[in-house]
């Protein structure tokens, strides 16, 4: 059975490193679980897995939850395909030697991870998948503490919501002209 390997890094840690391994036939659920487990994130936020091209353009989204219930028509109709990480197999979305993905993790606060088939191997019996096979650095991510809040954070916030808003009321605008 093959195994691929997979190097994750975050720009907002230079010493962070993680090496994933994990068997053809695992599901981005379970890359979502290693990640979990090789990091200090809580898994209480949403997070989405993007495949992407070699130059990091995102092709495809890999959601922790099926936002679209039993509505399959919006997973047509929308920009990027959609998928449920519980019910994608990895190996599905492996299209060149170097294959990239994000992973994003809480939306609000987010941390973004760069990930990147390093090698394929064959699996090994003495080994549990998935496998951190490398650790370096700690993630310092202050998602299980409450930060004290300050006016510029508050700001920030407030930018935030207004660029979110402003996307929203975009997107909404498209919406209704290609309705027309």
């Amino acid at each position: 059975m093959k195994v691929y390997k997979f190097r994750l890094l975050t720009d907002e840690h230079d010493d962070f490193v993680r090496d994933i391994e994990f068997c053809e036939d695992q599901t981005f659920y379970d890359f979502y679980l290693a990640i979990l487990q090789t990091t200090t994130l809580a898994g209480n936020e949403l997070s989405s897995f993007f495949v992407c091209d070699p130059d990091w353009e995102k092709q495809a989204e890999i959601t922790l939850l099926d936002m679209h219930g039993s509505d399959k028509s919006s997973l047509e109709e929308g920009i990027m395909k959609q998928y449920v990480m519980l019910d994608t197999y990895i190996e599905d979305f492996i299209t060149h030697p170097r294959q990239r993905f994000l992973y994003e993790y809480d939306f609000l606060n987010p941390v973004t991870f760069f990930i990147e088939l390093i090698e394929v191997t064959e699996s090994r019996k003495d080994v549990m998948y998935p496998y951190c096979s490398y650790r370096k650095g700690l993630l310092k991510q202050s998602c299980n503490e409450e930060a004290p809040s300050n006016a510029n954070e508050d700001l920030d916030e407030a930018d935030l919501l207004k660029d979110f808003n402003d996307l929203l009321y975009h997107t909404m605008e498209n919406d209704e002209d290609d309705e027309l």
